[in-house]
């Protein structure tokens, strides 16, 4: 269980940053990266000059986290005018997660050009899964529907994936299935159990799936929990689904 242990490590600290972020819709990047982190870590990277001009020279800087971070502090200041330059910058960006930061950068100056980027990134079939989760992730985060993201994530989480991009995907999905249509929230609860019987995935997957299933908390949900149970035979996380059906069956 050392493998499930470490995963879930790395998992659950990449949902904290999530949650805290989440908790500032207003501005996520003050959250996880208030002013004083992001100067910080732009002075590491030889960005110690941060007037608007510097920062809008940065977004062409030749490292992807710095031209990320310049939009970071650029969009937390609310420098307005800075906007076509983030925008020029998001046409030409290659790094997938570095386009999902330039894009929030854009939503939270209030431009519409940050969401319907990210949209145009989650939709696109040909993305590889690393770039769909950075574009859901960022939606989720300043809250924004990932519906219409739905069809493309699932098809993607059926791929030869990561266990670490798996685990990240399955803990989106309770969100996903709130926004999404019932002919998809059905598809979301067909890939749940594929991924409990998939014996090569890591257990840390099944663990989540089960999270996600108690985060869901429908009577649907709460069946298929019932049904891997006796399935299950590793202890530590047979347990784990225990707990999670039991708090579905406190809600129903």
């Amino acid at each position: 269980m050392k493998s499930l242990r470490r995963n879930k490590i790395l998992i659950s600290a990449s949902l904290a940053a999530l949650v805290a972020i989440s908790s500032a819709q207003e501005a996520p990047f003050i959250a996880v990266h208030g002013p004083h982190n992001l100067e910080d870590a732009l002075r590491e990277h030889g960005v110690t000059d941060q007037s608007e001009q510097s920062l809008i020279s940065a977004l062409q800087d030749s490292n992807q986290q710095v031209r990320g971070m310049a939009a970071n502090k650029l969009a937390a200041d609310g420098d307005q005018d800075a906007i076509p330059a983030i925008v020029t910058t998001l046409s030409n960006e290659q790094d997938l997660q570095t386009q999902s930061q330039l894009a929030q950068a854009l939503w939270v100056l209030h431009d519409p050009r940050g969401v319907e980027h990210l949209h145009s990134m989650c939709m696109n079939a040909q993305l590889p899964m690393h770039g769909l989760l950075s574009a859901v992730r960022t939606l989720q985060i300043i809250r924004v529907s990932t519906g219409e993201c739905a069809d493309t994530f699932i098809a993607a989480m059926s791929r030869k994936n990561e266990s670490g991009e798996i685990g990240m995907a399955v803990s989106m999905l309770p969100v996903m299935y709130r926004e999404v249509s019932p002919s998809q929230a059905r598809v979301i609860f067909a890939v749940i159990p594929a991924l409990f019987a998939d014996t090569k995935q890591e257990p840390v997957v099944r663990h989540l799936a089960g999270q996600a299933l108690s985060q869901i908390r429908t009577p649907e949900a709460a069946e298929l929990l019932r049904r891997q149970i006796p399935l299950e035979t590793d202890d530590t996380l047979r347990r784990s689904f225990q707990q999670d059906l039991g708090k579905l069956e406190k809600e129903h």
